[in-house]
C-alpha cells in the first residue's frame, strides 16, 4: 500500500510540476507567436516553447517530483531529454493535426496536445528515469 501511496503522491507532483511547464511551454508558445517569423512557422514555436518547459521539468522533478538527491548522471539526463523529444514529436503532431488538419486557433490546439502528452511523459520517465524512487 506505501508503494501505491507513493506512487500516487508521485502522481500528483508531477501534474503540478505539468502546470508550471505547461504555462512556460505556453507562454513562450503564446510571446513567440506574436512575432510575425513564428507565428508563420509555429512548429519551429512549438519546439522553443516545449524545450523551455522541459528543462524547467527536468530541476523540479528532480527536487520537487521524485525528491532525487545528488547528480542523476548521464544516462538518466539522456534518457529524459529523450523521453522528452518523444512527447514533443507527440505535441508537435497533435498541434499539427489541430490546427492544420482541422483548423484549431493555434492556442487551442497547443492545449490539446499538452494534454495529449502529459500521460506518456509521466509513465516513461516513473519507468525509466526515476524507477528507483
Amino acid at each position: 500500500m506505501d508503494k501505491l501511496k507513493k506512487l500516487i503522491e508521485q502522481g500528483i507532483k508531477f501534474s503540478i510540476v505539468g502546470v508550471f511547464n505547461t504555462l512556460i511551454d505556453m507562454g513562450v508558445f503564446y510571446l513567440l507567436t506574436l512575432i510575425a517569423f513564428f507565428a508563420k512557422y509555429y512548429l519551429l514555436a512549438n519546439v522553443i516553447s516545449y524545450t523551455c518547459g522541459v528543462v524547467n521539468s527536468l530541476f523540479m522533478n528532480k527536487a520537487f517530483t521524485f525528491k532525487e538527491k545528488g547528480r542523476m548522471g548521464a544516462i538518466r539526463v539522456i534518457a529524459f531529454f529523450m523521453i522528452n523529444v518523444l512527447s514533443l514529436g507527440v505535441s508537435t503532431l497533435v498541434l499539427k493535426i489541430c490546427c492544420d488538419s482541422i483548423g484549431m486557433a493555434y492556442m487551442m490546439g497547443k492545449l490539446i496536445a499538452v494534454i495529449a502528452s502529459l500521460g506518456v511523459n509521466f509513465v516513461l520517465n516513473k519507468l525509466i528515469v526515476f524507477r528507483d524512487i
